[in-house]
C-alpha cells in the first residue's frame, strides 16, 4: 500500500524581503520510519521565508507536523531532505551558531495568571529578554 504524500501542511502567502530572512526552509521534509509500521510523513515539502522581526504561526489540526517543523527549525530533529537556515547559517551544518540566533519554547509554558493575548504574552517575554523593536 502507498503512503500518503500529500502535505499535512501548506504555508503560502510569505515573500522574501530586501533585506536576508531570518529563517529560510527550502524543501523541507521529515518522514520518519518505525520497524513496526508504515512510515509517517510529518512534514512534506515546506519552503518557507521568515522576514527578521515577522511573527509567523504554525496553526494547524493535531498530528499535522507544527511541532517536527519547530523542531527541524531548532535543530532538534535532523531533516529527511530539505535545508533550513536561521540567520544565514544551516541548522545542520553549522548547528551551534544557528542556534544562538534562536529560541524555541515547545509545548505549555509555566501557567499563568489570568487570560492574556499571544501578541501580549510575545511583547512580554520579548520586554523580559530586552528585545527592541516590538512597538
Amino acid at each position: 500500500m502507498e503512503a500518503d504524500m500529500s502535505p499535512a501542511i501548506e504555508i503560502d502567502g510569505l515573500s522574501k524581503t530586501e533585506r536576508s530572512p531570518a529563517i529560510e526552509i527550502d524543501g523541507l521534509s521529515k518522514t520518519y520510519r518505525p520497524q513496526t509500521s508504515a512510515p509517517v510523513h510529518a512534514v512534506v515539502h515546506v519552503t518557507l521565508s521568515v522576514p527578521a522581526s515577522q511573527v509567523v504561526g504554525v496553526l494547524g489540526p493535531n498530528a499535522a507536523g507544527k511541532t517536527t517543523l519547530l523542531k527541524l527549525i531548532a535543530g532538534m530533529v535532523r531533516p529527511t531532505a530539505g535545508h533550513v537556515q536561521v540567520r544565514g547559517h544551516d541548522v545542520v551544518r553549522k548547528r551551534a551558531l544557528a542556534l544562538r540566533q534562536l529560541g524555541v519554547a515547545l509545548e505549555a509554558g509555566p501557567p499563568r495568571r489570568g487570560q492574556t493575548s499571544v501578541w501580549a504574552h510575545l511583547l512580554h517575554c520579548g520586554d523580559r529578554m530586552d528585545v527592541g523593536g516590538w512597538n
